[in-house]
């Protein structure tokens, strides 16, 4: 590595992560100023390191014991209920209604949910009322950072720079619980990139007090400032990095040769069962696949992005459906979705490179629940239907209608179909298919509530890192 003056640490704890701190053009802007130092649990991995290293950047793996003795595993638990649960409850009935009424609860595939014993309930009741102060974890995390958190390699890399940058995209995890703890110590700037739309909204009072959180768009805007009290100094309109990624991918895709399209393409995107019972997501696909059959649908294909395993999910349906002509299946590239799994001989551009060759490909999609496909099919103008009808019973169980607004739209994203009823689905696809103006005009909605598409991201980047 060659500056000794500034060094910025990379954040990667999780394979989506990738896509947004670790994008060329990312990483030659950091580059411009600092040293790079990538800290991942896949930092050992040598295609890992082929893939993204360079002259300036370096990698450092960061270990932790799969439980903490005693008492360290109780109030690092404690902390992190506070944290969350008390983030929940301050906001239980101002954007956090679903979460706050699920909150002992701990979902299962498929409707296999298990209750928190009474006990259980209570001490998460207490800590959650406690944990409405935002800094009562912090209190713990103070008490248990020595003994857990202490990392002398790392800080032994950092001594030698004149000043240290950590960049974080995820508000949740160990590693990032752990970085934020060692860079408050050390008084580190630190600045957020968040790489979904949960880091601002849904996953508790921040880890770290920010010098800089870089929103994607106005919907993290409000986050910003509605849930963690963020001044508007300290807030960063830097737009999607990944986005800016997309239109890069975009111009490569559209160099290569596509074979012209004969059908109209509607993509049909699974979540995981956890979130959506896997016999309810199936349903949306028969109805799809029957109306496109009968011809209620004309000259159009159904292309399912399954997030199981996609020859399990092929034996299922070929043994539902009799007829299959119009409906291929795609397998969703774990770049887009990996978590701490990745298989890393498989390039990762080139991955991405085929994702959005994929979806470029898409004149509509149907989601099954809610998935950021939607956010990124908006990104290169394909909108989106929500589709929730759930004959089990599973999502009304759960309470599912308070994530939705008056008008039975989900609260952040009110310009996207909700369909509830099985008769709807079709209706839905067919008006969107069939009016050009608001196919244009529901995808711009999207993409403009989650990214700043005219920022000059370079600059802001440069700013949010305190770079002249």
């Amino acid at each position: 590595m060659s500056n000794q003056e500034h060094l910025i640490i990379l954040s990667i704890p999780f394979v989506r992560i990738n896509r947004v701190l670790l994008s060329p053009l990312i990483k030659k802007t950091l580059q411009n100023h600092a040293n790079l130092l990538i800290v991942s649990p896949f930092s050992d991995d040598k295609i890992f390191q082929k893939e993204f290293e360079s002259n300036q950047t370096d990698f450092f793996m960061m270990t932790h014991p799969e439980r903490f003795s005693q008492p360290f595993h109780v109030l690092y638990s404690v902390s992190e209920i506070l944290r969350i649960h008390g983030y929940w409850m301050r906001y239980r009935k101002n954007g956090m209604e679903h979460l706050a009424a699920n909150r002992f609860i701990s979902f299962g595939p498929n409707g296999k949910d298990i209750k928190f014993s009474i006990m259980k309930r209570l001490i998460y009741s207490f800590l959650g009322l406690i944990g409405i102060w935002r800094k009562s974890w912090r209190f713990i995390d103070s008490m248990i950072g020595p003994s857990i958190f202490e990392n002398y390699g790392l800080t032994e890399i950092t001594r030698s720079y004149n000043k240290v940058t950590l960049i974080q995209s995820a508000s949740w995890g160990l590693q990032d619980r752990n970085l934020g703890w060692i860079a408050r110590k050390y008084k580190w700037r630190k600045v957020l990139i968040p790489y979904t739309t949960d880091q601002l909204l849904t996953n508790g009072h921040l880890i770290s007090d920010f010098d800089a959180v870089c929103v994607q768009g106005p919907c993290e805007y409000d986050f910003a400032m509605k849930y963690h009290n963020i001044p508007d100094c300290r807030i960063k309109k830097l737009g999607s990095l990944w986005a800016r990624y997309i239109d890069e991918l975009v111009q490569r895709v559209k160099k290569k040769e596509i074979a012209k399209k004969r059908k109209k393409i509607i993509g049909y995107a699974g979540v995981s069962s956890t979130y959506f019972p896997i016999e309810s997501e199936l349903l949306g696909l028969e109805i799809l696949l029957e109306a496109i059959n009968q011809g209620e649908l004309e000259n159009t294909e159904l292309v399912y992005r399954p997030i199981a395993e996609p020859k399990e999910i092929r034996k299922e349906i070929e043994s539902r459906f009799s007829d299959m002509s119009n409906l291929s299946i795609q397998s969703s590239q774990e770049a887009c979705y990996g978590m701490d799994t990745y298989d890393f001989s498989n390039n990762f551009e080139d991955a991405l490179e085929e994702f959005i060759q994929q979806i470029s490909c898409y004149d509509l999609l149907v989601m099954a629940n809610f998935t950021s496909l939607c956010i990124e099919l908006a990104y290169i103008g394909v909108p989106t239907i929500s589709y929730l009808f759930d004959p089990t019973g599973l999502l009304s169980k759960r309470k599912t209608e308070k994530i939705l607004n008056k008008n039975g739209r989900e609260q952040n994203f009110p310009e996207i179909p909700v369909v509830l009823e099985q008769n709807q689905l079709i209706t839905e696809v067919k008006k969107l298919l069939n009016d050009s103006e608001k196919f244009r005009n529901q995808a711009e909605a999207t993409a403009n509530r989650w990214d700043y598409k005219k920022a000059d991201f370079k600059r802001i980047l440069e700013e949010a890192i305190d770079v002249q």
